[in-house]
């Protein structure tokens, strides 16, 4: 590295065509060119190439057929992958979809590609059809899925692809699951329905398994009763799909007046504008893009209870949901819709909100675009200043990011405000017009904060000094308690239990007596174990280990309590290790160790642990305290990817400067070290630094799901490891001087 330039790393998109990754894929790839990717795109070019081009993206015209089955040509193009990708040398590879998978998955091997997302739309036909070229070929394709996913990572979008996967033999920690492709809310947004007759579409590529043989039936039984309605077909077939609707079909169908057919749609929120329904009786999807649309425009939606389609409509609120290739109970469902507009009204309201809570298209790039540092490290060998967004900020970005311009105008009691956390979720409550007011333990505990916060001190179990600091407040962040201590003892039980659990009660008569409105408890994700085998959500058996989590969980449990009884919006936030600058905790220590190479290079044991950023939990605690649908809810908040001991380890060195170690200790000498420290801490009769369970905090998962905190509330993590490192780094280095 010279001058302080520095490499970009080379992302490679592998797509079959050109339309498919306009429609898909083109806004996250210019949001990764704006991260400092170097981004290529290779696909079929037909009349999408120039719109690629001037996105700033490199073209690499490809030829690679869907629908090809000659073994000859097959074999060619898998030759010509590995041609390519030796020639272009990426350091990520996002293949998209079956054959771009399977193919590129191999070729990716033979060339020694670094690292590979292998990105599955859907199952496709091979799994849906009962053809038997299909099921002839299933096996094949299954075996080869759970060979060849076993390295890279395996990205699906919807759980019930991630559970075929794990039965088909891929190991559950290589799978991710993003939803879909996300949506432009102000592209597609909701219009008044247009009056007339009800017109219903069904915008797909024509194909059986997207259920238009279905569709055209459900439209005969409707129009056979007299009901005035329009059935339209916006799409066309798939001639490399062998599941292809012919075009002598569907000109039979509108010979008899069953359906419309309006070919390739360009405008496709003019159309959702225009209708009354949306209809997608697939068999089998990803996450289809077109019901996205369509929630988003604020139209309900009729689909199969099936994979993919499922994920988007909940059923009675935004939707109705029907069996799969029932043409009968099709047409009962679009038949109830057209007759009531009110419930049309409502189901396309829900929608709206659905697809900004859960689908939004700033949302999915940053998720996919923290996949790739995580696959990949960071974006290059000097980090830069990482851009979230493709083109716009999203609503969440312009409340947290910009939160000077924002007035929420509460009465805040942050208890803890001299912590980590609390002092920086108070400079937040500031600048957002709060009127805040602190409670300390005492004169050591104050921050550096402006004039305009009051200060209050006292202690937990001081009813008298909780009173006299609650009045007049109508909100509270309970923050105030004794933190988890790495080595407890027996005596720490009472200490837990009068701090945690009696002055959390405290805080609870007083903000009761006192006429407070909203109380959000600060958590932690110890209140359900100390490991995890899997991602856990809040749905997990709570099995609390340590004395500081079942004392977290003790006050938990009062919290709800006194909200049932009192009716007191309440929140509980269960938080994994929290960083950011100012916190000199586990990984300061972490990052001081590697600077002065005292820590070990571990072996990639591939572990998962949460974390989450200060600013993150900031943003989470604010929304639970406004937003209503959060009170008697329980969330976890992370940073919406896990991390593994390894990865944090080469960041940190590379952040640092370093080198990182080719070479590292293997795992069963890390166990007969933490052996060793298990029987110095037998003879000492207290615990050693270095010890089986303290390798087990390195080496093992502790892996959490802020899923439903996001689609509830809309929580959107702005800031990662990745990109919080380099300050970070500097804050470290000051703080060492």
């Amino acid at each position: 590295m010279q001058g302080g330039t520095f490499r970009k790393k080379k992302l490679l998109f592998v797509v079959t065509e050109d339309w498919y990754f306009i429609s898909h894929r083109l806004p996250l790839a210019i949001a990764a060119k704006n991260n400092g990717y170097d981004v290529s795109v290779a696909t079929r070019v037909r009349e999408n190439g120039k719109v690629i081009r001037d996105a700033g993206l490199r073209l690499i015209p490809f030829e690679l057929s869907r629908g090809g089955i000659n073994p000859l040509t097959e074999l060619w193009a898998l030759l010509r992958l590995v041609f390519l990708y030796a020639r272009e040398r990426p350091n990520i590879v996002h293949h998209v979809a079956m054959k771009p998978v399977l193919y590129g998955s191999i070729a990716g091997r033979v060339a020694r590609v670094p690292h590979v997302v292998n990105a599955l739309t859907g199952m496709g036909w091979l799994f849906t059809s009962g053809a038997d070229v299909a099921r002839w070929l299933r096996p094949i394709v299954g075996w080869g899925l759970a060979y060849l996913l076993r390295s890279g990572v395996a990205l699906v979008q919807n759980p019930d692809d991630a559970d075929l996967l794990v039965q088909l033999g891929v190991p559950e920690w290589r799978i991710r699951r993003i939803a879909g492709s996300g949506v432009d809310l102000e592209h597609f947004s909701p219009h008044p329905e247009p009056t007339g007759i009800p017109m219903v579409v069904l915008p797909a590529r024509l194909l059986w398994d997207k259920g238009v043989g279905e569709f055209a039936t459900a439209a005969r039984l409707i129009l056979e009763q007299g009901v005035k309605a329009r059935f339209v077909l916006a799409g066309e077939p798939d001639t490399d799909n062998p599941s292809s609707v012919p075009m002598e079909q569907i000109a039979r169908w509108s010979e008899n007046g069953i359906i419309e057919h309006l070919g390739w749609v360009s405008d496709m929120p003019k159309l959702l504008a225009e209708s009354h329904i949306v209809c997608l009786p697939s068999y089998r999807e990803g996450l289809p893009k077109s019901l996205i649309e369509a929630a988003a425009s604020g139209r309900p939606i009729v689909t199969s209870d099936a994979p993919g389609c499922r994920e988007i409509v909940r059923n009675g609120d935004n939707g109705l949901l029907v069996p799969p290739r029932d043409s009968k109970a099709l047409a009962e469902a679009i038949f109830m819709l057209i007759r009531d507009s009110s419930v049309r009204q409502r189901m396309g309201e829900r929608g709206r909100i659905l697809a900004e809570n859960e689908f939004a298209l700033e949302t999915i790039i940053r998720q996919t675009i923290m996949l790739y540092k995580e696959t990949a490290g960071p974006i290059s060998e000097q980090p830069s200043q990482p851009v979230l967004e493709w083109s716009k900020p999203s609503q969440n970005q312009r409340l947290f990011a910009e939160s000077d311009h924002e007035n929420l105008g509460l009465k805040v009691l942050v208890t803890g405000a001299g912590g980590f956390i609390g002092g920086n979720l108070v400079e937040t409550l500031l600048h957002m017009g709060c009127s805040v007011r602190a409670f300390i333990r005492d004169q050591t505990a104050r921050s550096a904060w402006t004039e305009n916060v009051e200060v209050s001190i006292g202690q937990l179990e001081d009813i008298s000094s909780l009173n006299k600091a609650m009045i007049e407040s109508d909100t509270v962040f309970h923050l105030a308690g004794i933190g988890h201590q790495m080595f407890e003892m027996e005596h720490m039980d009472d200490t837990y239990h009068k701090i945690n659990v009696e002055g959390t009660r405290n805080v609870l008569d007083s903000a009761i007596r006192c006429g407070v409105k909203r109380f959000v408890f600060f958590s932690s994700v110890k209140t359900m174990g100390e490991t995890t085998q899997e991602c856990f959500s809040e749905s997990a058996e709570v099995k609390p280990v340590t004395r500081y989590g079942k004392s977290k969980l003790a006050a938990e449990e009062l919290v709800f309590d006194y909200g049932s009884r009192t009716g007191l919006h309440t929140v509980c936030l269960r938080l994994p290790l929290v960083y950011g600058i100012g916190n000199i905790g586990n990984l300061f220590r972490m990052i001081d160790a590697i600077d002065r190479g005292l820590f070990p290079p571990l072996p990639d044991v591939r572990n998962f642990r949460s974390m989450v950023h200060v600013s993150n939990v900031v943003e989470a605690a604010i929304l639970a305290a406004t937003k209503s649908q959060a009170t008697g809810q329980c969330y976890i908040v992370t940073d919406g990817v896990p991390y593994s001991t390894r990865a944090l380890y080469e960041w940190i060195c590379r952040g640092l400067g370093k080198q990182v170690p080719t070479w590292y200790i293997p795992i069963g000498a890390l166990k007969a070290l933490g052996l060793l420290g298990d029987l110095f801490g037998h003879i000492q009769r207290k615990r050693f630094m270095f010890d089986s369970s303290a390798l087990d905090k390195l080496t093992g998962s502790a892996w959490y799901s802020s899923d439903r905190i996001s689609a509830e509330l809309g929580y959107n993590p702005l800031i990662s490891f990745p990109d919080a490192l380099p300050e970070l780094i500097a804050w470290y280095r000051k703080v060492r001087v």
